[in-house]
């Protein structure tokens, strides 16, 4: 079980996505996050950008929030250098 980064409780809540309003399609996308290069190109043969969804665990006690990322094997780099 997890705890608090801050004061140790475990009181958690977690697993929340942050995200905008923006919808695409009818659906809540996420458009906070950090940018990566996605393996597969489109149909002219681009390589395409994604953003990878940002979590949130708050802690009910003290209210600490920890962000983090769930897939962390991502071509960050790759994307990065070439800006």
């Amino acid at each position: 079980m997890s705890e608090c980064i801050y004061c140790k409780s475990t009181d958690l809540k977690k697993d929340l996505l942050v995200t905008t309003q923006a919808r695409a399609q009818g659906v809540a996308r996420p458009m906070v996050g950090p940018i990566y290069k996605k393996p597969e190109k489109d149909f002219l043969g681009i390589s395409e950008i994604g953003v990878e969804p940002i979590f949130t665990e708050i802690c009910n006690q003290c209210g600490g929030v920890r962000l983090y990322i769930k897939n962390v094997k991502r071509d960050w780099e790759e994307y990065n250098e070439k800006r």
